[in-house]
């Protein structure tokens, strides 16, 4: 494991220069807690909370407290889905973006297993994701407690979603990096190593959106089971890319 510290230092140090890279995972969080708490204050008219109207959590809740509860379930669920833009981005760069700069061919040459190798720049995509997920989520859930009634808060912050923040969403992006590891070793530039990816995020989050409305109800349970499904899948997608990174052809092809 110390190869592994040793190359996820490199990756650290490499990626914190990148501020255009920086900004742009961290903006879409930004912009969504910021419109979380706009619209915690000003909720939208018209719409119906996607619970049944005998829900017992409803009663004695006024009409803007409803529609409170609304808007924060909603932002709830974009919340963890924008945690799988951030490591595919880095991802994609960690590969294609270091043959640019001149820096991928002496990690490849160097006595570094490629499991150690993609393990490193795997953690290189996920570490900051979860910060960052965890971060927004925090703000989110002080906008909630702060701008909301208590009924409200214990409508949208339950121990389900909390489960899913904490402990699900971690390894769920153990997908998306697993799939940007395989495309990003497969291209020769960037910029098609971030279309392919954009392209793998789109489909994960038309399957999320799909599934979308079992997370406003989830339990904690089934956060658990969650995160052992998406623990189970993103190791096994991690083992597939390791076999498909081909380290000597990347080094002969890509000169």
């Amino acid at each position: 494991m110390n190869k592994v510290w040793l190359v996820l230092q490199k990756e650290l140090r490499e990626l914190l220069p990148q501020r255009v890279l920086l900004f742009s995972v961290s903006f879409i969080p930004l912009v969504l807690v910021v419109l979380s708490g706009f619209f915690l204050v000003y909720p939208l008219r018209g719409v119906r909370l996607p619970v049944a109207a005998s829900d017992p959590r409803l009663a004695g809740m006024s009409p803007m407290e409803i529609q409170q509860a609304f808007m924060g379930m909603e932002f709830r669920i974009i919340l963890l889905f924008q945690s799988l833009i951030i490591p595919a981005v880095i991802a994609a760069y960690s590969i294609v973006g270091e043959k640019n700069n001149r820096t991928l061919e002496p990690l490849l040459a160097a006595p570094v297993r490629t499991w150690q190798l993609l393990f490193a720049k795997s953690l290189a995509a996920l570490l900051p994701a979860i910060a960052v997920t965890w971060i927004s989520g925090g703000i989110f859930i002080g906008e909630v407690a702060g701008l909301t009634s208590p009924a409200v808060s214990a409508m949208v912050i339950t121990p389900g979603w909390l489960t899913t923040l904490i402990l699900t969403v971690p390894v769920m992006v153990l997908v998306p990096i697993a799939l940007a590891v395989m495309v990003s070793s497969r291209v020769t530039d960037p910029r098609s190593a971030s279309q392919l990816s954009s392209l793998v995020f789109i489909l994960l989050l038309l399957v999320l959106e799909i599934s979308g409305s079992a997370l406003v109800m989830i339990s904690v349970t089934e956060a658990l089971v969650a995160t052992a499904v998406f623990a189970a899948l993103g190791a096994a997608l991690l083992s597939i890319a390791t076999r498909l990174f081909q380290r000597e052809a990347i080094l002969t092809r890509w000169t």
